[in-house]
């Protein structure tokens, strides 16, 4: 059974993971030596995941208010349709990397999107 995202707090949880998620794949990628010559640039997409999440649940904090947040609704969204694949293999090619890292910034960027729209 799919997860329906209808509130504020649910779906800031959920891009928190998903945040969280996708800045530990890139520093999982930085770490790894056969992509050494990219270290710096992944370990700044892990920097700018941990900043986007901060950045949107102090807003939450700090802006939100219970009064709002009860007639704060998303409507359709569903977490399986956002869900993000880290998983790497020992053979997984430098393309293949980087057609991964696209996807987990594509699926996060649409999260955030679709959560605007349909609030």
């Amino acid at each position: 059974m799919q997860a329906v995202l209808n509130t504020a707090s649910s779906a800031i949880s959920f891009n928190s993971r998903l945040e969280d998620q996708a800045a530990k794949f890139y520093e999982k990628l930085a770490r790894d030596t056969k992509y050494a010559e990219d270290r710096k640039t992944f370990l700044n997409f892990a920097k700018e995941n941990k900043k986007h999440k901060e950045e949107v649940v102090r807003t939450y904090r700090y802006i939100i208010t219970d009064k709002i947040e009860a007639g704060f609704a998303f409507q359709g969204l569903n977490e399986a349709d956002y869900e993000i694949d880290t998983e790497l293999t020992a053979d997984t090619s430098y393309p293949d990397v980087l057609k991964k890292a696209i996807e987990v910034e594509e699926k996060t960027q649409k999260f955030c999107a679709d959560a605007g729209e349909t609030s």
